[in-house]
């Protein structure tokens, strides 16, 4: 894209974006949601991507539409650079979902309260 939008400010900073955005998120998959930083990171890279998509689409597109570009050949070299990229990364790591306690249900917790109910009154009633 450099070759064909002439703005070395604005390309400067796409390319500040992507490193931050890349850096960001190589942070978040070191952490769990539980880090207390994970939250404020999170939440920073969705600014930088809010961001930079708002100048990509209000700034940046309008120019490459303007060039001469074969749109469709771009589109190709970007699936073809995707796909090699997506063969070389390693197997993405997978967590084990985290173990949910569950509530107990309203069926339960009422049998259960039935049966404490019916031992106290057979236990008063034994008594007497």
């Amino acid at each position: 894209m450099r070759g064909i939008i002439d703005d070395a400010d604005l390309m400067n900073e796409a390319q500040v974006e992507h490193d931050g955005a890349k850096a960001l998120i190589g942070q978040l998959g070191k952490m769990t949601a539980k880090n207390e930083m994970f939250n404020a990171k999170f939440t920073v890279l969705e600014e930088y991507v809010k961001h930079h998509i708002k100048e990509e689409q209000t700034e940046m597109f309008p120019k490459v539409r303007l060039a001469d570009l074969d749109l469709a050949q771009l589109g190709n070299r970007m699936r073809a650079r995707q796909q090699e990229l997506a063969e070389a990364a390693p197997p993405a790591k997978r967590r084990a979902p985290a173990k949910r306690q569950r509530a107990p249900s309203h069926r339960k917790a009422r049998a259960s309260t039935q049966r404490k109910s019916a031992t106290r009154r057979n236990g008063a009633s034994a008594k007497l």
